[in-house]
């Protein structure tokens, strides 16, 4: 009878020791990095960040899906396994093209077998800047100075200079009364380039002071015109 009784016991243990070896066996999910800090980022800027997933469980991990808040941070990353005891780095972008200047909270949500956390949700922090390097224009002020008509009317130049990271367009170049274009090298400012354009004046213009002015729209939104002075003295 006793014997019976300790068999019993012993098998009793057995089970229990194993019921809770098989609820301990079982996949997590471990991300050190409990937020995502991209810092400040400039207008179109494209960046990346490299987080390590591991697997500290002691079954085989399954991560199924992955999603963001917005389209703007993407992983790239599909359906993964993840072995006990491995590390993974999930690789976590963020393109800043058409957002707005400014503080941004996103959120990175991960999907997996692991029944104790099964979503986990990672902020998401950036700062768009303003791009303050975008276009300018030398000089502001055009003065052709004493200009005998008949001998000739000079061409002076002004420059666009294109310092930021975008490219941007002339929409619009309009010379005032008795100011001409002889020709626009090109419409489009390349990024940290720039152009000429050259400026003169109609032979038709009175003698005496003066004074017209030069109106330039572009596609830059922090410098979206430019008026530049033109004037002088006509002798004829």
């Amino acid at each position: 009878m006793n014997n019976i009784f300790r068999i019993t016991i012993c098998f009793s243990v057995l089970m229990t020791l194993l019921t809770v070896m098989q609820a301990s066996a079982a996949p997590r999910i471990f991300i050190a990095d409990k937020t995502i800090q991209f810092g400040t980022v400039k207008p179109g800027q494209r960046v990346s960040v490299e987080i390590p997933v591991t697997n500290t469980g002691d079954e085989r991990l399954e991560i199924f899906k992955i999603r963001t808040s917005c389209s703007c941070v993407q992983t790239g990353w599909s359906i993964m396994h993840i072995e006990p005891g491995q590390t993974v780095v999930m690789t976590v972008q963020f393109d800043s093209t058409g957002k707005e200047v400014g503080q941004g909270y996103y959120q990175l949500l991960v999907y997996s077998t692991d029944s104790v956390d099964k979503i986990v949700r990672i902020p998401v922090l950036t700062s768009v800047e303003t791009d303050m390097q975008g276009l300018k224009i030398e000089p502001d002020i055009l003065d052709f100075g004493k200009v005998h008509v008949n001998q000739g009317i000079p061409v002076l130049n002004i420059t666009i200079r294109n310092s930021g990271s975008q490219a941007y367009r002339l929409l619009e170049i309009k010379p005032g009364s008795g100011v001409d274009i002889p020709t626009l090298p090109s419409d489009t400012i390349a990024p940290h380039a720039n152009i000429t354009i050259p400026v003169t004046l109609h032979s038709w213009i009175r003698e005496g002071v003066f004074n017209s002015n030069l109106n330039i729209r572009t596609s830059d939104p922090s410098m979206p015109a430019f008026h530049c002075k033109v004037r002088g003295i006509i002798r004829k």
